[in-house]
């Protein structure tokens, strides 16, 4: 009995301080990374006591999430990986914001089904009183911030609060949608309407094809009240920054990537040396996948990122799943991963369409057996 215990005790403990030991043994690579980091050796070894809790802390939580989801969790754990030769500031706020969302995103799906639907219930409400405010600002009264910034919500940009609606859009009640639309609409953008327009075919599938037509005119109307020229131009610059990025990416960074941060700290470099868009820098690249591919590699992070996808891929089926669809769409053209007043709600909904189960199919009746019980209760046949 002694021994069983003390087998399971030991096997408890290496599932929760494997990182801990790892760590340890890590300790000399860590002091040289510490020491290439500042070449000042007093800042150094000054810098290492706290080099060493941000990894220990970013790796324990990477570990705990491989524990509760082998896709996210290895995604995590190759961020951790990633900052020993990645070794700027930068990537370390990325990595340790990544973990931390990755930890919310696990802690969502682990609520039960009544808290999911208290969150998600939550989640609509904020998103309407966002859209009334933003309703409000359009024609001019501002309650919020009190000046002419225009349908910006509480979220203080009309991209945050467009983001917003055409992610909340495709599960909200019936009676929300016209005042979610609403607001998406006096916000002009285009992108989002698109989400949006693809996000309720999803959820209407009887009506998929109206809605998914509908998408082309409403986005040209967007287009075309904030103005081609600015759309166009935008446009250009992404294709600009794309193909310049594309272009001067080497063949290690085509596999394992240049780290996480990589992009905030290079391109605009990048932009200045070969003047391309001087002055109007991107410090996102306006589109996840391709700062995906950059920062963590096609061959790593992208991969991880479309394992966890197929893992979870029921949550397409869910209620949210064309909220799911959202979500991808707007990240082909914004950063909205990196939004904090908007990745909150993306973790949510995240969170709640992969946790969702359909219900359990009956159990088909035999037709003899659903024709005795018939006749059983007709009174015509005596068990």
């Amino acid at each position: 009995m002694a021994g069983r215990l003390w087998t399971r005790w030991g096997q408890e403990w290496a599932v929760y301080n494997t990182p801990l030991l790892v760590l340890l043994v890590a300790v000399p690579v860590l002091s040289w990374v510490a020491v290439i980091m500042q070449d000042n050796g007093y800042l150094a070894t000054t810098l290492f006591p706290i080099l060493l809790f941000m990894i220990a802390m970013m790796g324990t939580a990477s570990w705990w999430i491989f524990q509760q989801d082998r896709w996210l969790g290895a995604l995590m754990i190759w961020w951790c990986v990633s900052v020993l030769w990645t070794r700027t500031p930068h990537a370390f706020e990325t990595t340790m914001l990544t973990v931390l969302g990755a930890t919310a995103l696990v802690l969502v799906m682990k609520l039960t089904v009544e808290q999911r639907i208290l969150a998600m219930r939550l989640v609509v409400i904020g998103a309407v009183a966002i859209a009334v405010s933003a309703l409000i600002q359009a024609t001019g009264f501002d309650p919020v911030w009190w000046t002419e910034y225009g349908a910006v919500g509480t979220l203080g940009n009309t991209a945050y609060v467009a983001a917003l609606m055409a992610i909340v859009l495709p599960f909200a009640p019936r009676w929300a949608v016209p005042i979610l639309l609403g607001a998406l609409i006096v916000t002009k953008a285009s992108l989002a309407m698109l989400a949006a327009m693809l996000g309720l075919a999803w959820r209407f599938r009887r009506w998929m094809w109206i809605w998914a037509v509908l998408a082309v005119p409403m986005m040209s109307l967007m287009i075309y009240w904030r103005g081609a020229g600015e759309f166009l131009r935008s446009q250009a610059f992404r294709l600009d920054i794309w193909q310049m990025a594309w272009a001067h990416m080497t063949w290690r960074a085509w596999l394992i990537g240049y780290g996480p941060g990589a992009w905030f700290d290079r391109v605009p470099k990048m932009q200045d040396t070969l003047r391309v868009h001087p002055g109007y820098y991107f410090t996102y690249a306006h589109n996840e996948w391709i700062q995906l591919v950059w920062e963590g590699g096609a061959c790593v992070a992208l991969v991880l990122v479309l394992g966890w996808m197929w893992s979870h891929r029921t949550m397409f089926a869910s209620p949210y799943g064309g909220s799911v669809i959202s979500v991808l769409v707007l990240s082909g053209g914004w950063f909205i991963f990196h939004l904090p007043n908007v990745v909150l709600t993306i973790v949510i909904v995240l969170g709640v369409a992969v946790a969702w189960a359909p219900a359990p199919a009956e159990e088909p009746v035999p037709v003899a057996l659903r024709l005795s019980r018939t006749l059983r209760r007709k009174g015509l046949v005596h068990a």
